[in-house]
Parts: structure tokens; sequence; C-alpha cells
């Protein structure tokens, strides 16, 4: 949150205790950021281009994973993609 620079392999992972449906949104967030959710066996269940909200919490969509999600990882725009996303479920504790 308030952050206004990235290096360009930059990112979080979120880690949960449980899968569930998720979603994130992108209050006080100040630059644009991909997110993919992946279910408990590392598998992708949904990805978005988040774009920073307006001040107003009213007009701040939320991203909802498109099923149970376990893990989110978040990361500078333009990184990953569905498609390239995989996560090595060996280093997630």
């Amino acid at each position: 949150m308030f952050v206004t620079d990235m290096g360009d392999v930059d990112g979080m992972l979120f880690v949960f205790d449980d899968a569930r449906d998720r979603s994130f949104w992108m209050r006080n967030t100040r630059l644009p950021l991909d997110i993919v959710y992946f279910d408990a066996a590392g598998f992708p269940v949904g990805d978005y281009l988040m774009t920073p909200c307006p001040d107003t919490d009213q007009d701040c969509p939320g991203y909802p994973s498109s099923g149970q999600a376990m893990f989110a990882l978040e990361t500078v725009a333009g990184t990953y993609t569905l498609a390239e996303a995989t996560l090595d479920m060996s280093s997630v504790p």
C-alpha cells in the first residue's frame, strides 16, 4: 500500500490457511498490479490486471478468484499472465 515504485521481479505471495473464494482490491495502492490466484495444488484459478482505485471506497472494484484459492501472487503489472503462471509447491510452506 502506498508504494510508488517496484522492481521488475518484486511481488508478494499471500499464503492462506485454507482454500476458499478470495477477492482483492486496490485501495491505497498506487501502482497497477497483476494478481494470479492458485488453488491448494498450485494450479491457477484466475488472474487480473488490477488498476489503482479512485479515492472513494465505493468506486473500488474487487478482483475475485474464479475458484477456491489458497495462494495469491501480486506482481508488477505486465509481469505474469495466467498462461505463464506456475507455482512450485515445494518452495511454499
